[in-house]
């Protein structure tokens, strides 16, 4: 099973049960496949959060996340806040749609859909 496998499995789960203790349980699971295998440092110096709320019980991922990257004169390093929206794909498992502003650097969405597409398609045991 892969990293956005798991992602969505416990999503599904934790949007269809009622029960308290198991969506404490898919909740914690969650956290624990998030620090274990979304990016972190070289750039997403924050981390990456999944947020929950947006990703539809599964049917979509919804990750938030910045990353820092050292101005072209390498005078001072400017932060990009995105989100990243991984939808389904019949061919390849998914696809990833960047959301927010670039600016001159469009380069870097090219660079930073690649890391996330690393950490996404990494396989997952438990």
């Amino acid at each position: 099973m892969k990293v956005y496998q798991a992602l969505a499995e416990r999503l599904y789960h934790l949007s269809t049960t009622k029960n308290a203790k198991y969506k404490k349980h898919h909740n914690t699971k969650l956290d624990q496949i998030c620090k274990a295998h979304l990016p972190k440092g070289d750039g997403f110096e924050t981390g990456t959060e999944l947020i929950v709320d947006e990703c539809d019980g599964g049917n979509q991922l919804v990750l938030q996340t910045k990353f820092c990257y050292l101005h072209r004169a390498r005078t001072h390093s400017h932060w990009i806040c995105f989100k990243a929206v991984i939808k389904p794909c019949m061919i390849r498992g998914f696809y990833i749609l960047l959301k927010g502003s670039f600016g001159d650097r469009q380069d870097l969405r090219e660079y930073v859909t690649g890391i996330l597409d690393e950490h996404l398609f990494t396989e997952y045991k438990e």
